[in-house]
């Protein structure tokens, strides 16, 4: 399984009410994502909020990937924690505000789901890393059960540079995943 390097990524807890405050999460270039309620957060350098944002649908796994000068940031989750389907929100950030850019991933998700897709459950979507400030590096699934047929846990990655939205490298296989640098390999246990 490829997941998350340590150095790019922080898990963020979400309080399950709005009166229990968990701590910041702290990011490169004095950032640092605030869980302010089940499914929100702000984003923020130092005291600065850059955006509010709200996770439609989020239930758990919420995971930061930080660009290496903390200049953006893409937010991980789940809406159904292991068997839910997994999203991803991307911002670019300047020294006032957090600009979302989620948009930029349309035309890989739209390629792969043409070509591999789970009627029954959809299929998932994560940044891998950030392989610069403006580029990303996309992993696109299909759930690994039964009632996803023959692309019962197919992948691809996609190298995306986030603020055109232009696709630099498209469909590359696990082994080619694995050998940019800084995505790490996993055994599931």
């Amino acid at each position: 399984m490829l997941t998350y390097c340590l150095d790019d990524a922080s898990r963020v807890d979400l309080p399950d009410d709005a009166s229990y405050r968990l701590p910041a999460v702290h990011g490169p270039n004095d950032l640092s994502v605030h869980p302010v309620g089940f499914g929100d957060i702000e984003i923020r350098r130092i005291t600065t909020r850059l955006a509010t944002v709200h996770l439609k649908d989020f239930s758990s796994d919420l995971v930061i990937v930080w660009s290496p000068n903390g200049k953006a940031a893409a937010l991980n989750y789940s809406d159904g924690g292991a068997i839910g389907n997994f999203h991803t929100r991307l911002f670019l950030i300047t020294a006032d505000k957090a600009i979302e850019k989620t948009s930029a991933i349309n035309a890989a998700v739209l390629d792969f789901k043409s070509r591999h897709y789970c009627q029954p459950r959809g299929n998932n979507v994560r940044v891998l890393k950030w392989i610069d400030d403006t580029t990303i590096l996309l992993l696109t699934s299909v759930y690994e059960t039964g009632d996803c047929g023959h692309d019962a846990g197919y992948s691809e990655g996609y190298v995306i540079d986030v603020p055109t939205g232009q696709i630099r490298q498209r469909r590359l296989a696990f082994n080619q995943l694995a050998n940019f640098k800084g995505v790490c390999l996993q055994n599931p246990e």
